[in-house]
């Protein structure tokens, strides 16, 4: 499961193979050259972000434009 680029700024549901639920907004997805992830801020606390793969990621949906 992978999203591309315009998923940036974008606020998704993400759900991770460990079972996790995130609501999170999409901070940048790496391009295919530079590795297999993203890193996203998690909704409300938006101070921290954090780097996922793709690998992790189990579904996501989108919430908002």
């Amino acid at each position: 499961m992978r999203f591309e680029k315009d998923f940036e700024r974008r606020t998704l549901r993400l759900q991770f193979t460990s079972g996790e639920v995130i609501d999170a907004i999409i901070i940048s997805v790496a391009d295919l050259d530079d590795g297999d992830g993203f890193v996203y801020e998690t909704i409300p606390r938006a101070a921290v972000a954090f780097w996922a793969r793709f690998t992790d990621l189990e579904k996501y949906e989108v919430l908002e434009n």
